[in-house]
């Protein structure tokens, strides 16, 4: 409980931060709106919105030829989804991570899509 009030201050600005993000008037703008909702979605344990939010990223940075985030929103969501399909979508982010010399595709994700893992 203290931990969770510690840190309600931070995740309110997230929250403020993640709409003016989105009222940038810059391609990538939404798509990273989109990982941060996810992350703040993941932290309140509501991972069906995340994996929503997920699949907006994803198509989002796709859309705006930002492939390394494309495969961090891919890999979070593999994350969320779990099971077979889920270690699918991790499998396939890392495979394409590793094959742009990404050493260590878990720390690559966790460095651009904060909020997962708490």
């Amino acid at each position: 409980a203290e931990a969770t009030r510690a840190r309600a201050p931070f995740l309110r600005a997230a929250v403020a931060d993640t709409r003016r993000l989105e009222r940038e008037r810059v391609p990538y703008a939404t798509p990273q709106a989109a990982l941060l909702r996810a992350g703040l979605a993941a932290l309140a344990t509501d991972h069906a919105a995340a994996i929503r939010q997920l699949e907006a990223a994803e198509a989002g940075f796709s859309h705006v030829d930002m492939a390394l985030h494309a495969a961090v929103a891919l890999r979070r969501r593999g994350e969320l989804v779990g099971g077979h399909e889920g270690r699918r979508m991790v499998a396939l982010a890392d495979t394409w991570m590793e094959g742009q010399r990404i050493k260590n595709p878990s720390a690559m994700t966790a460095m651009l899509a904060p909020g997962f893992e708490a």
